[in-house]
C-alpha cells in the first residue's frame, strides 16, 4: 500500500512537470525605445494570439502583426506600452516583460530638483538623492535598483525606500570633488544620471573681505601720496616769494 502511494505521488509530480514544460511560460525582458518602433519576436512554431496585460491585442495603427503573427510591432512607443505581452499557440505561450528606460531625478535636501551640480564647503555635510517622481504617468508600484558611483567606483549609499536612494557625504574634503553617478535598473534597462560635487575651500569666503580691505588700503596710500606731492610746491613757492622781497628791499 505504501509503495502504491509513493508510485501515485511520483506519477502526479511527473505529470505536473510535463504540464509545466508544455505550457512554455517564460519571462523574457524586452527593452523599449520610447518614441521609436519596437519589435517583439515570438519563437513558437505557430502563433494564434497576442495579449497585452491579459487582454487580446488587436491589429491597428499602433500594433501590427507580421510573419504569420510571429512578430509584434509597436509603433510610436510610449511608456503606456510598458507591461506584460504574451504570444500563444498550440497549447504553449511565451511571456515578455517590456519596459522603457527608468525615469528618475537627482535632488538634494535643499529642495533643488534635477540638479547637475552642487556646491559645498569643506567640513560640511551634503546629500544627493535619486528618486522616482510622484507623477501620474509613473505607476505607484514602480521600483528600481539604485547604485551610486564616484567616478567608476561604487560608493555606499542609504536606501530610504523602494523609490529613492540617498548618498550622504560627511565632513567633506577637497578629495570628495568629483562627478557622481546614480544608475537605476528596472529589471530590463538601466539609466544613469550624473551630478558634479564642487567643494569650496574653508577660507574661500574670507577672500572677498581681504580684497575689499586691500582696495581700501591702496586707495588711502594713493590719496596720501598725492597730498604729500601737492604740499611740497607750496613751500617752494613761498620760499621764492621771500627771496624776491629781500632783493627788492636791498
Amino acid at each position: 500500500m505504501k509503495s502504491l502511494l509513493i508510485l501515485v505521488c511520483s506519477i502526479s509530480v511527473w505529470f505536473l512537470l510535463i504540464a509545466g514544460c508544455s505550457a512554455g511560460k517564460y519571462e523574457n525582458p524586452v527593452p523599449l525605445i520610447i518614441g521609436e518602433t519596437n519589435t517583439i519576436n515570438c519563437s513558437l512554431p505557430k502563433v494564434d494570439e497576442w495579449k497585452f496585460k491579459d487582454r487580446p491585442l488587436n491589429r491597428n495603427d499602433k500594433y501590427k502583426l507580421l510573419e504569420d503573427n510571429k512578430k509584434l510591432q509597436i509603433h510610436k512607443t510610449d511608456y503606456n506600452d510598458e507591461g506584460i505581452y504574451e504570444c500563444s499557440g498550440s497549447g504553449s505561450k511565451i511571456i515578455f516583460t517590456a519596459k522603457g528606460k527608468p525615469r528618475f531625478k537627482i535632488t538634494t535636501s535643499r529642495g533643488r530638483i534635477d540638479v547637475k551640480s552642487i556646491h559645498a564647503n569643506e567640513g560640511s555635510v551634503v546629500d544627493m538623492i535619486c528618486y522616482i517622481p510622484n507623477k501620474d504617468e509613473i505607476p505607484k508600484n514602480e521600483t528600481y535598483d539604485f547604485i551610486w558611483e564616484k567616478g567608476d567606483v561604487a560608493v555606499n549609499s542609504l536606501r530610504e525606500n523602494s523609490r529613492e536612494h540617498i548618498l550622504i557625504i560627511e565632513n567633506i574634503t577637497q578629495s570628495d570633488r568629483d562627478m557622481y553617478a546614480c544608475t537605476a535598473f528596472n529589471g530590463v534597462l538601466n539609466h544613469t544620471e550624473r551630478i558634479r560635487l564642487r567643494v569650496k575651500d574653508s577660507v574661500t569666503y574670507i577672500w572677498p573681505s581681504v580684497g575689499i580691505v586691500c582696495e581700501i588700503v591702496i586707495l588711502v596710500l594713493i590719496i596720501l601720496i598725492f597730498e604729500k606731492r601737492g604740499v611740497k610746491p607750496e613751500y617752494e613757492e613761498s620760499d621764492n616769494d621771500a627771496n624776491t622781497d629781500v632783493k627788492k628791499s636791498s
